[in-house]
């Protein structure tokens, strides 16, 4: 189950880019210590996988999926062209997954 539920996070992020971002919360962390620990653990491994990935869709994928900047934002910090943005996320998702996948997280029934 923590399998599914990690890769449920990875796919909100798959999916269009959310207004709020859930990152661990230090309160929420100490009133619940055990969803605390699997939630740095999961930001552990996310990190690990976005490190596997090319300099570029790294920084492309972080900058919009972990910081929530805009598109046009993004083009301007990478010098690219939004249909460069499009199929470099596209690339980094793919990978992001099958990385995960690597790692255990998976949607295929237990």
């Amino acid at each position: 189950t923590e399998s599914l539920e990690a890769l449920g996070a990875f796919d909100a992020l798959d999916g269009a880019r959310r207004e709020t971002r859930d990152y661990p919360d230090a309160a929420t962390s100490r009133l619940q210590p055990d969803s605390g620990l699997e939630q740095q653990q999961f930001w552990r491994v996310i990190a690990d996988c976005i490190a596997c990935l090319p300099p570029g869709q790294a920084r492309a994928f972080s900058l919009c999926e972990l910081d929530g900047r805009e598109t046009a934002e993004i083009c301007q910090i990478l010098d690219i062209a939004p249909t460069n943005l499009w199929v470099m996320l596209h690339r980094a998702r793919a990978r992001m997954r099958e990385q995960l996948e690597q790692r255990g997280f998976s949607t295929a029934s237990q």
